[in-house]
């Protein structure tokens, strides 16, 4: 009997531990579109996972990645134990780093991805604690091996997995947030906002986090400035001063 694991694949997910000196993703929310990402699963590459993670004895710099590629039909061959390695090099990187934002990309709605391949995915996203879950609902295209599976899932299903996990991603978000108040942070001021009436400069931490402090004469724009996170300005916006 094949084993499975993560059906909702965590194609070529991304975990980033953003650390000290990293620069970050190119997108710092969660996406529930319907995009290439969504569908790159379906131009199969027929690897598995051990030729394509990213050894964490092999640390350097400041940014790890641990990048499995499960892609089309080869996610079917892939035993459990991948998942528990994958989980393995999570906590590798957390024992060396403290509190790293680790951040993932899962697709969810591949073809013949039943009720239990998903909960078992969402049970294992859940207990990695991602800071950032970037979700995407598979789309089929034409002329992909993926394409020509049985088993291809309604839009309503897709959506109903899709908006449960952007619900868990909102609630882990949130808790990795709320652990850094009272905690001094380095902040990148990329732009200045109006919110509530007040001028604010606005930049990512070196979690990428986002975060505020009040504008004034004493900084500007890409100054990298020490400030101590206070509370929330919105949802997903720190404060600091």
């Amino acid at each position: 009997m094949k084993k499975k694991i993560l059906s909702a694949l965590l194609v070529g997910a991304m975990v980033s531990s953003l650390l000290a000196g990293c620069g970050g993703s190119d997108s710092a929310s969660t996406s529930d579109n319907s995009t290439s990402a969504g569908s790159s699963d379906a131009q199969t590459t027929e690897q598995g996972s051990s030729d394509a993670t990213a050894e964490a004895s092999g640390i350097e710099g400041k940014t790890v990645a641990f990048i499995p590629k499960l892609t089309g039909n080869a996610f079917f061959e892939v035993a459990n134990d991948g998942a528990q390695e994958y989980a393995e090099k999570c906590e590798l990187i957390r024992k060396y780093y403290p509190a790293p934002a680790l951040t993932t990309d899962v697709i969810v709605g591949f073809p013949m991805e039943t009720e239990e391949d998903f909960e078992e995915s969402y049970e294992f996203v859940k207990n990695i604690h991602f800071y950032e879950t970037h979700i995407f609902k598979y789309s089929r295209r034409h002329g992909t091996k993926a394409a020509a599976m049985d088993g291809q899932l309604t839009e309503a299903v897709k959506t109903q997995r899709s908006e449960k996990l952007l619900e868990l991603h909102d609630i882990r978000a949130k808790e990795y947030e709320e652990a850094m108040i009272g905690k001094t942070i380095e902040l990148l001021l990329e732009e200045e906002i109006e919110e509530d009436g007040k001028m604010w400069y606005v930049g990512h931490s070196r979690e990428y986090v986002r975060a505020v402090i009040e504008k004034t004469e004493a900084h500007q724009v890409n100054d990298l400035v020490e400030a101590k996170v206070t509370g929330f300005v919105t949802d997903h916006l720190l404060r600091a001063e």
